[in-house]
Order: C-alpha cells, then sequence, then structure tokens
C-alpha cells in the first residue's frame, strides 16, 4: 500500500485534489524534508509530461514513476557514499586538532566564510553584519569584517546589526560588547541591544547583566550593565531563567544580580531607544534589497532575497519580518547562485521545471508585486514571475509576454482581464538587471506598472470584488489539469531573479523608486 503522502503527490499532479487535502500537503512539504523529496522527483516527471504528449496515460505515468524512483535511489547511495567519506574527513580533522592542542584554534583568522554549519568540527557560530558609523572589533582588539565568528565582540563607537544563520537578528548601540557562544546562545555585557528571534529555529538563550533569559519568538530591547538588566519585551513569549515567569508584553522590567526584580515606571525612553535601532540599522544580510522600514511593514507578506536556508537547502526563507515562515517556499529545479551585480545570492530559472512553490494564503482588495528580474529569453507566450494556481475567480497571474511586455491578468468569473505595458524588454537588453513592480487596486480598478522605479503605463480592471488565491508559483504554473495540454500552459520563466516581494497594499511611487535604488 503506498504511503498517504505519495497518494496525495500524485493525486495533486494529477490535478485531483480537494482543498483539504492540498492543505494537509502543503503541511507535509514545509515540515517533511522527506516528502519534499519525493515531490521534486514528481515535480520533474511532470515537466517531462507537460513536453512528452505521448505520455499522458496512467499506465505510462507510473512507468516514468517507477523509473524516475530507481534514479533517485541511485542518486541516494552515491550520497550516502559521499556523506560516508565527509564524516570520516571530519573526524580525522577533529583527532587531528586534539593531537595538535587547542593551540590550533588559536591560529584560525577571525573572518570564516558564511556557508559553514554551526554544528560543524570547523565550529563557528555565523552572523552577518552590517554597520553604521562605527566597527565591531573583537575581544582581542582585532577589527573584524561583516562575517563573525564564534567569540566576543565590541563595538566602541556607531551602531550595527547582525542576523545570525538562523534568522535571529540583533541590533545594537555604543557602547556594546556582546558573545556568540553558538547559534542559539547570545551573551550580552554592556549596551543597548534590540532582539528580535523567530518562532522556527527554537529558544534563544541569552545571558545579560549577571541574569538569563529564554525568548521562545517575539522581539525585545534590553539595556544591559555589569550587574542590571532592563528589558522590554515588545511581542513574543520570554521567560526569565529556564523556567520563570512570563514577562509582560509592553512592560519594562529592571533585573538586578542576584534575582532582584521591579517594574519601570516608564518604558517610554526604552521604546523609543528600540525604535531608533528598528528604523537605522535592522537590514537583511546581503545588505540590500528592501528598506528595513519596508521590511516591517505589516502589509509585506512575501519577501524572498533568495540566500541559502542553512537547514534545508529546497527551502526559500520568507524574510517579512511581520509575515509567516508558514510562507516559505519550497524550491523545485531552480537554482540558488552567487551574481557580480547583485550583492549575494539570486534564484535562477533555466529548465522548463524550475519553479518555486509557495502557500501565499492571501485575500486581499490591494496589491503590489516588485522584483529584480534578469530575462535571458521570453521563449512562451507568458512567461511566469508570480501565477496564483489554477487561474479561479481572485487568483493573478504577473507574467511577462514574448512581446517584452510586463502584464497582470486577473480572473473575474468565466472571464480574464490584462493590464499590460508596450514592450519594455527584449533581445537588445537580455542579461541585464531590471527592477519590476506592480500595484493594483480591486476598488479602483487601477493597475500601474513600473520600471527601474518609474511608472511606465497605467490602465483600469473591472468588477474585481478582492484578490483571493491559497497557492501559487514564483516562475512557473501549475494549471487545473493537464488534459488536452497546449503550448501556453508551459509558461516556465528563463532568467534570474532577486529580492521577490508581495504587498497587500498599493505601494507608492517614492516607495517603489526606493526599492528601485536598493542594488
Amino acid at each position: 500500500m503506498k504511503p498517504s503522502h505519495t497518494d496525495l503527490i500524485e493525486r495533486y499532479f494529477d490535478g485531483g485534489l480537494a482543498s483539504d487535502e492540498l492543505r494537509v500537503l502543503e503541511t507535509l512539504l514545509l515540515e517533511n524534508p522527506a516528502v519534499r523529496e519525493e515531490f521534486l522527483v514528481f515535480g520533474n516527471m511532470e515537466g517531462s509530461l507537460q513536453e512528452w504528449g505521448a505520455a499522458r496515460t496512467t499506465e505510462s505515468r507510473h512507468a516514468l514513476i517507477a523509473e524516475i524512483r530507481k534514479a533517485s535511489a541511485r542518486r541516494h547511495l552515491r550520497r550516502r557514499a559521499v556523506f560516508c567519506l565527509a564524516a570520516a574527513a571530519l573526524l580525522a580533522l577533529g583527532l587531528w586538532a586534539g593531537l595538535r592542542g587547542p593551540g590550533v584554534w588559536k591560529e584560525r583568522p577571525s573572518i570564516v566564510t558564511a556557508d559553514i554549519s554551526p554544528d560543524s568540527v570547523l565550529g563557528t557560530s555565523h552572523a552577518i553584519a552590517t554597520f553604521r558609523g562605527g566597527a565591531l572589533v573583537s575581544m582581542d582588539g582585532r577589527a573584524v569584517g561583516e562575517t563573525l565568528e564564534r567569540g566576543g565582540y565590541r563595538l566602541p563607537t556607531g551602531t550595527a546589526a547582525l542576523e545570525t544563520v538562523e534568522g535571529t537578528q540583533v541590533s545594537c548601540m555604543a557602547p556594546a560588547g556582546f558573545s556568540l557562544p553558538d547559534s542559539r546562545q547570545i551573551a550580552l555585557s554592556e549596551g543597548i541591544f534590540l532582539i528580535r528571534h523567530p518562532a522556527m529555529p527554537g529558544i534563544l538563550r541569552i545571558t545579560a547583566g549577571g541574569m538569563s533569559f529564554s525568548l521562545e519568538e517575539g522581539e525585545c530591547v534590553m539595556r544591559v550593565s555589569r550587574s542590571s538588566c532592563e528589558v522590554l519585551l515588545e511581542s513574543g513569549r520570554m521567560i526569565e531563567g529556564t523556567g520563570g515567569p512570563l514577562l509582560g508584553i509592553g512592560r519594562a522590567t529592571l533585573f538586578r544580580e542576584g534575582g532582584l526584580a521591579e517594574e519601570v515606571p516608564d518604558a517610554g525612553p526604552l521604546r523609543e531607544v528600540g525604535a531608533r535601532l528598528r528604523k537605522d540599522t535592522f537590514a537583511r544580510s546581503n545588505s540590500g534589497g528592501v528598506l528595513p522600514s519596508l521590511l516591517d511593514d505589516p502589509a509585506l507578506v512575501i519577501c524572498y532575497d533568495f540566500e541559502p536556508d542553512p537547514a534545508d537547502a529546497s527551502r526559500v526563507v520568507n524574510r517579512a519580518r511581520r509575515g509567516s515562515r508558514q510562507r516559505d517556499g519550497i524550491v523545485i529545479g531552480a537554482t540558488s547562485a552567487p551574481d557580480r551585480r547583485r550583492s549575494g545570492q539570486v534564484m535562477e530559472f533555466s529548465h522548463h521545471t524550475d519553479r518555486i512553490r509557495l502557500r501565499a494564503d492571501i485575500e486581499s482588495t490591494e496589491l503590489t508585486f516588485a522584483a529584480w528580474v534578469l530575462v535571458t529569453g521570453l521563449d512562451r507566450r507568458y512567461n511566469s514571475l508570480f501565477m496564483s494556481d489554477d487561474f479561479l475567480p481572485g487568483g493573478v497571474h504577473w507574467q511577462m509576454g514574448n512581446a517584452g511586455y510586463l502584464g497582470l491578468c486577473s480572473r473575474v468569473d468565466s472571464y480574464y482581464q490584462d493590464a499590460k505595458t508596450p514592450p519594455i524588454i527584449g533581445p537588445v537588453n537580455y542579461g541585464e538587471w531590471h527592477h519590476l513592480a506592480t500595484t493594483c487596486n480591486a476598488v479602483t480598478g487601477e493597475v500601474s506598472h513600473y520600471l527601474d522605479g518609474r511608472i511606465i503605463s497605467s490602465s483600469r480592471f473591472n468588477g474585481i470584488p478582492t484578490f483571493h488565491f491559497v497557492t501559487a508559483e514564483i516562475g512557473n504554473w501549475r494549471p487545473a489539469n493537464l488534459e488536452g495540454i497546449e503550448a501556453e500552459i508551459i509558461r516556465n520563466f528563463m532568467g534570474k531573479m532577486d529580492d521577490f516581494c508581495l504587498f497587500t497594499r498599493v505601494l507608492s511611487s517614492d516607495e517603489i523608486a526606493s526599492l528601485a535604488r536598493e542594488k
């Protein structure tokens, strides 16, 4: 008997899943790497089916499934062999380090690459730092750059922000000192800190002023000295120690060494300092893309910078600070790679099956799409930037046409409305990065398109009550069913993408211009 998730995946690609079954499958894909791997196998097979019209029958499909599973088993054996060799090499390295003694670690440079696991033998707890008017130095006085390893740091002047490999964001104001014992601990010795911790990695342990705290998720502001710590919990759950009482949201508490605690009558000054740090220094790890003020916008529901997730390379992390990790994307075929003209990683789509699947859960009367895009070809009649599944009423397709236009198409009942620009991208500017954005207001019907921060086209939709869609794809499209397939059903994007954003409000022209300036 087939596992239940295999049955769900097969019926998903057959177009036969009910809405409640689709929600179950989406949850399994987000939580279970094995299910994601099997989904990738079927996704690759499905792409082949879209080109091989002769293989659309159930019998031929299952024959292909069998062949792909055999290939997948062979890949697993190769991966295990590579894993065993890597483990043996790491063990040898650990034994060599033990024979050399503790002095071997003193010879390591203070700047290391950011893609090493924090639990590896090379053992560093990484963070990416950005600075405003200052620079971090290590406890022995050496200046350090953007990539931090395990150890202690001081900030003599200015402000700095850092983000750990697990997504914890810390902003501090000088004079400040802290250390990174590992990827889920931070020790604060002095200074003012704004800490934001996501729910997914687990509890963050914080030591400060002789006390310890556990931040399960949320945001807090801390003013730290050697023997005391003032804490303002802005959101989430935080306790003193590992089993103490919950701290109240919106209230400031002063903790003194020895366990004494008292409520601070006026939390305003600490709240103001936290707001200033939030505005000035919180930035993404690649120092570009979306302004910190927009990252805090509650209307920003999806923000993908396409930086690899150290814990799961098949996942694209949603960086929207008020957004949900349930909106993380699943990478199928597409690859994350550096580009010399962009800071950090970008996502490359080079095959007709490449895509990023996501659960958007959008219901809004306003939308703004924005992304940096490099086009290498417009081979299809419609080339997907972002497309909701099945294209049911309320769904939207943000796309480029093979004539080089940027368009937004929405379905109302049984007909479609399409707002598009004149041709803006073609062979003469293939291979160039451009910032694309589209805004739409369902109440007024107004649709505006932007190229590199400048409005280039405005038009109107009629009769759209609201935008509503659940699942979607970036760089491709999953239609309702594949019977009677036609060439225009295949809508894969060819090129690269960076800093994809989806807002549930209409951004102003100035805000879109600011996105286009952030490289």
